[in-house]
């Protein structure tokens, strides 16, 4: 036999011999039993009964006290993932009731305060300030009936300068409140009510501040992903409540 033939031939077998091993390694790498045991690597997160009778996992402190970042579920079904600070919830947090009212934003010493979310059993949703677990400050409230008020909250009521819209497309009626009852003496239209409209004038200006900045975060995230030839414009998805409170002011102000 020619030793160019005996040549090619100890070539071919070399090649095809890579190429079974690393038709081997590959189904190595990517069988089950090597994810399993990637997976395996990992530590459990560890759970622990607290005095209370809660079930907690995260950071603790003397190793009896919540602090720092873990999820805990009450005895009576409750259960919160988030923030701690000396055994109560403090900072950023979710919160789900056994009665399946629903928050998601800041805490502060175990009650709503600062900016959230609340869904309530009822169906309804507040958006806006929290103080002492109670809508207070700036807001929104959207009815189980799908109605709108936007504006001034008090201790948990409509108390204030309020807009209110039947749907999200509609037009405000520009209404005044006091401790959730509407004062129906008042014209907030009459030209010769020149205080309270100048009043509400500064409550649109001071909401619609809070959709224009979050629209300007919109542009600022806004890029392009290129995939082969076709290009996409990709935004950020809304999840925070500031970012949702904000969403709703722009599209009852018709915000540009």
């Amino acid at each position: 036999m020619p030793d160019n033939i005996v040549m090619e031939c100890i070539m071919r077998r070399k090649k095809t011999a890579l190429y079974i091993t690393a038709i081997v390694v590959a189904q190595f790498l990517v069988s089950p039993a090597w994810l399993n045991a990637a997976d395996n690597d990992k530590p459990a997160p560890i759970i622990k009964e607290l005095p209370d009778g809660s079930l907690y996992s995260g950071d603790l402190k003397y190793e009896v006290i919540r602090e720092g970042k873990g999820a805990n579920e009450w005895p009576n079904g409750d259960r919160y993932r988030g923030e701690w600070l000396n055994d109560q919830p403090h900072g950023e947090g979710y919160l789900v009731r056994k009665n399946k009212l629903e928050y998601r934003g800041k805490f502060a010493f175990g009650q709503f305060s600062g900016l959230g979310d609340l869904k309530t059993a009822s169906g309804e949703r507040y958006l806006g300030s929290f103080r002492f677990n109670q809508l207070d400050g700036p807001g929104l409230l959207i009815t189980s009936n799908d109605e709108y008020y936007l504006g001034e909250f008090y201790q948990g009521k409509r108390h204030g300068r309020i807009l209110y819209f039947t749907s999200l497309s509609d037009k405000p009626q520009y209404q005044l409140w006091f401790e959730d009852e509407l004062d129906k003496n008042v014209d907030m239209l009459d030209p010769e009510n020149t205080a309270e409209q100048k009043l509400m004038k500064e409550m649109i200006a001071s909401i619609s501040q809070v959709g224009q900045k979050r629209l300007k975060q919109r542009k600022a995230n806004m890029h392009y992903r290129v995939r082969g030839r076709v290009r996409k414009i990709v935004n950020a998805v809304a999840e925070s409540p500031e970012q949702v409170y904000a969403d709703y002011i722009i599209n009852l102000l018709d915000l540009k």
